[in-house]
């Protein structure tokens, strides 16, 4: 990750489903000065986990 610029970096964890209301809160409250971006990424490892024990399964 590269990031470059003067401001706040927040990571939140939280379900897909609510993005659009943060984003929406963020916006709407936020400092009036300043622009916010959403950069939003998704947690694979869970899923990664599953897929390499069923692909080790399946070459046993």
């Amino acid at each position: 990750v590269v990031m470059m610029g003067i401001g706040h970096v927040v990571t939140l964890r939280l379900p897909p489903s609510r993005l659009r209301e943060l984003n929406m809160m963020v916006e709407r409250k936020a400092w009036k000065a300043f622009t916010t971006e959403f950069y939003p990424t998704y947690d694979f490892l869970p899923h990664y986990q599953q897929f390499h024990e069923q692909a080790l399964g399946n070459n046993a």
